[in-house]
């Protein structure tokens, strides 16, 4: 419920808000309504897929009170989760919007002679230094609150380190990739890559989630539900890609 809840606030402000700050007059075109359509799709593909984790959830109850266990921390209200949850949802579109209004430093990048991909670089070490900093600062805090620290030396967390570089990797090279195919999209790059990132991504791991067991256990009704909820995003994606092509 959180990632869903997340993800269709990102997906639709992170779409919406760049594309009526870089081109509001395409609101009202063909290319403005496939992007609000297809980004409308999308919410309502990851709402069928947060609803299908809903129903596993409360079919494997049982699993969760035992996994309860080795959560950190204390179980906060339902109130207070919807509310971190709308809030990651705002600031992870923020990153998206910062993005469109950092254009004319990419624009100005290109104009001194380098590619649209590095003027892309520049923006994100902008962005993501500045979001380092409050991201390691409370990390650091939770980390003594809770005193987790002992955790880093573990016995056998050599794997677990590996797996946290990894996820580091691929998080950047989602990023770099997006600053490289925004540009070529057109105006409406962010408009459109936007929602297409984070739908591919949820894509992903659901299909991932599939085959390493996460469902195994889950209803036929469940999957079903997670199964139309593939199929719309898809739908999503092509609609997407189609409006892409709109504007030249």
């Amino acid at each position: 419920m959180a990632n869903t809840l997340m993800l269709a606030i990102s997906a639709s402000l992170g779409s919406f808000l760049p594309m009526g700050l870089l081109a509001p007059e395409k609101l009202a075109q063909p290319q403005g309504h496939a992007i609000i359509f297809g980004t409308l799709l999308g919410i309502l593909g990851i709402a069928c897929c947060g609803y299908a984790g809903l129903l596993r959830e409360k079919s494997q109850a049982a699993d969760k009170e035992r996994l309860r266990g080795n959560m950190v921390g204390t179980a906060r209200p339902i109130a207070a989760g919807l509310a971190l949850c709308i809030g990651a949802g705002l600031l992870s579109s923020v990153l998206n919007i910062g993005y469109s209004l950092a254009q004319p430093v990419l624009t100005t990048a290109i104009h001194a002679g380098y590619s649209p991909f590095a003027g892309s670089n520049i923006v994100w070490l902008l962005m993501l230094t500045s979001g380092a900093v409050p991201n390691l600062c409370f990390c650091g805090y939770l980390l003594g609150k809770n005193a987790s620290w002992k955790k880093y030396a573990a016995p056998h967390s050599f794997m677990l380190y590996g797996l946290a570089v990894l996820m580091g990797l691929i998080w950047s090279g989602d990023i770099f990739l997006y600053g490289f195919a925004s540009p070529k999209i057109g105006r409406l790059g962010p408009a459109v890559g936007w929602p297409l990132k984070l739908i591919a991504g949820l894509i992903t791991a659901n299909v991932l989630g599939f085959f390493i067991g996460e469902w195994k256990l889950a209803r036929v009704k469940d999957r079903r539900c997670m199964a139309a909820g593939l199929v719309i995003l898809l739908f999503s994606i092509l609609t997407l890609g189609w409006a892409s092509t709109l504007g030249y």
